[in-house]
């Protein structure tokens, strides 16, 4: 449980880092273009941490099934 909680806020980490740094380095309009980007790069990360997650504990789930009971 320990290594599947820490590869999860890594890989949560990565998601948001190459969402945003995409979504920075290509913005183009000047001041309104950043803006612009960053609410796009906010909500497209949000997206993506939220799909990764729910893909990820239904594996683990599936893979583990006595992840699912309280010790």
């Amino acid at each position: 449980e320990l290594a599947a909680s820490i590869i999860k806020c890594t890989l949560f980490g990565a998601i948001i880092a190459i969402v945003c740094c995409y979504k920075g380095m290509t913005a183009t309009g000047g001041a309104a273009g950043v803006g612009r980007a960053v609410n796009e790069a906010v909500v497209t990360a949000l997206l993506g941490v939220f799909i990764f997650n729910y893909l990820f504990t239904q594996t683990m789930l599936a893979t583990n099934p006595d992840i699912q009971t309280i010790k």
